[in-house]
């Protein structure tokens, strides 16, 4: 790190639908993004797999599919002069999770590389290495999907090297769920206890809910933590909204949570 770490950063924080329908997810990106146009947010962040959506229809996203879609949202990302990083699922020979960074000099792409065994039947991981930390408004920021924050503290990278951890997810926090070591069920809250090690702050995005008719309350309900690196919970999003939040961090610290409001 470059003795950088009092540099302010402001993220937006995004709470979409999971839709199997690309148009529709593509129409909530843009109308989230557009509560950020008038904003100082530097950085807007989308939940995993935001623009294909998380549902078996993942495996018709190709890049034909998807081309003008994301030709759109980089040109929103340079007219606006703010970083987008928006994952989705694509089709390339393979299936990948995988994401794009618009924003800097050049579109940097990102990949979710610790699998479920359960993701491991559709999903890949590509052959060479991959980059999970990317410098961004002079922070070095960590992209970990969904369970790869469950996974052994440092698998992705070390410690030191990044100075925050952005978490897109696929995740399935109940109402009444606490950020403490424990979850609802009593199994151990392993992000909870990775926070313990990393000692950054942690800003996750994920669906507010499922808008898949087949399995409608199956799948994620919002709730995505904002989380100090004290491991302390400064804020949550609401449970179930549509909704867009900026976060204000400076000198690794979060500062403040301010909500843009409701798609």
């Amino acid at each position: 790190m470059d003795g950088k770490l009092e540099v302010m950063i402001k993220i937006g924080i995004t709470q979409i639908r999971n839709s199997t329908d690309v148009e529709k997810n593509f129409i909530s990106i843009m109308n989230s993004l557009k509560l950020f146009e008038q904003t100082d947010t530097d950085l807007i962040l989308f939940p995993e797999c935001s623009l294909s959506g998380f549902s078996a229809k993942m495996k018709d996203c190709t890049m034909d599919l998807l081309s003008d879609y994301l030709v759109e949202i980089e040109s929103w990302s340079r007219k606006h002069n703010k970083y987008v990083i928006l994952p989705t699922a694509l089709v390339d020979e393979k299936i990948y999770n995988t994401g794009f960074i618009f924003g800097g000099i050049e579109t940097e792409r990102f990949y979710k590389t610790g699998l479920t065994e359960s993701e491991k039947k559709f999903f890949s991981i590509p052959e060479q290495p991959t980059k999970k930390v990317f410098r961004i408004k002079d922070h070095n920021v960590a992209i970990l999907i969904c369970f790869e924050a469950e996974m052994e503290a440092f698998s992705f990278f070390n410690k030191g090297e990044a100075d925050l951890i952005l978490w897109p997810g696929y995740w399935g926090w109940e109402k009444d769920d606490k950020w403490e070591d424990l979850k609802k069920d009593g199994d151990s809250n392993l992000i909870f206890q990775n926070m313990k090690k990393w000692e950054i702050p942690l800003l996750q995005s994920n669906f507010a809910y499922n808008d898949l008719a087949e399995h409608r309350d199956a799948g994620p309900h919002g709730l995505s933590m904002f989380v100090n690196k004290d491991n302390s919970l400064f804020s949550q999003a609401e449970i179930d909204k549509e909704s867009c939040y900026q976060i204000t961090i400076e000198t690794q610290q979060i500062k403040n949570c301010k909500r843009l409001g409701d798609l």
